[in-house]
Parts: structure tokens; sequence; C-alpha cells
């Protein structure tokens, strides 16, 4: 899976770094949606909240056929969770303590961007492979020690729809996207964690 994710990864590189016409930058602002898959038998009963973060990037696109284009993005995006944990206080009373887990990560995406055959104009879909560079980590009680063993990057794949609305020489979009991870965020066992995100972005392009 990852040798074929990176060989997806280099091919629309190559793609979009080439001197095609009809190339265009852009940026986008959106929000992240997250939440964390804990795999571990003691914990089965944990109830994991979603949390919500600011998502920004700049992306380059390419046209390379009649309705087809290779996108490249830099992004930061957070992804991780929320908890209500069961401890116990000073005086050994059961307490009910809010606790927050996230990674902050530089994600560069290289997608295939295809316009649909639908009465909608300019509708289309997004799909491609993903890198994921860990650049801080946030956790608290519990989470506090995992910290050294979350890997430091992750592979994954991005896809999802978007519209776009032409006014002149600009472009405004909105998209949803689903990150899925094919990496493992922490993986010491028993224990493993993936990382699970959703993204709801608009932006524009020149």
């Amino acid at each position: 899976m990852k040798k074929t994710l990176i060989l997806w990864f280099l091919l629309t590189a190559l793609v979009a770094g080439s001197p095609l016409a009809g190339s265009s930058i852009g940026l986008k602002l959106g929000v992240t949606t997250s939440r964390q898959h804990y795999d571990y038998s003691d914990i089965d009963d944990l109830k994991l909240d979603w949390r919500h973060d600011i998502e920004f990037g700049l992306l380059v696109e390419v046209a390379i056929a009649d309705g087809f284009f290779a996108r490249g993005e830099v992004s930061c995006i957070t992804k991780g969770m929320k908890a209500n944990l069961l401890t116990a206080n000073d005086h050994g009373d059961p307490t009910i303590v809010p606790s927050s887990n996230y990674v902050r990560y530089v994600s560069v995406s290289l997608l295939l961007k295809a316009r649909l055959p639908v009465s909608w104009d300019r509708f289309y879909a997004l799909a491609g492979p993903r890198f994921d560079k860990q650049v801080s980590y946030h956790g608290e009680t519990v989470f506090q020690w995992r910290y050294p063993d979350f890997e430091s990057s992750v592979f994954g794949v991005t896809f999802g729809l978007g519209q776009e609305l032409q006014i002149g020489r600009v472009a405004i979009f909105l998209e949803g996207l689903y990150h899925y991870d094919s990496d493992y965020a922490y993986r010491l066992q028993p224990l493993t964690i993936r990382n699970r995100a959703f993204s709801i972005v608009a932006g524009l392009r020149i």
C-alpha cells in the first residue's frame, strides 16, 4: 500500500511540475473535524469525541487534459480527539476530567481533479496521495506520555467533492474532503491509534 502511494505521489508531482498551460495558484481555509481510533481492549469503553480545528494551505493547479487537472497542496492540518475521562481526585473520589490529544501536521497532497458530467457547472471530484509530517503535539492527562512514540510522519489518501464558481480570472471553490490514513499515528503494542479526519474548506484560485 505504501509503495503504491509513493509511486502515485511521484507521478503526480511530475505532472504537476510540468510546464503545461492552464496553471493557477490559490489558497484555502476551512475546518477539520477529527477523531482518533484507539484499538486496545482495555479502553473499548472509552468514549472519544470529535474535535474541530482550523485548516489552511496553498495550492498549485495545472490543466492536464480537458476536464482533468493535477493539483499540489501544502497545508497545516490538526488531527486528534477529545474525551471525558473518569479519574480520581486528590481525595480518591471519582471525577470526570475533560481531556484532549492532537497532532499538528504539515500536509503535502498531490491530487487528481476531474470535473463531473453533471448539470452543475464546474462540479468535480478529487483524489490522491498525502504525506503528513508532524510539527507539534499536545496531550493532556493520560495522553501526555504517548508523545515520544507517535509516528513523525504518516502516509494517506485524500478524496472528496467540490464546486467552483468562476468570476473573471478568479475561481472560488468549496470542497468536502475525507482524509484516510494508511499508516498508524501511534503503534506500540498492544495499542494502535489511527487518525480520522474530514475537512470543509473554501478558497480561491487565480
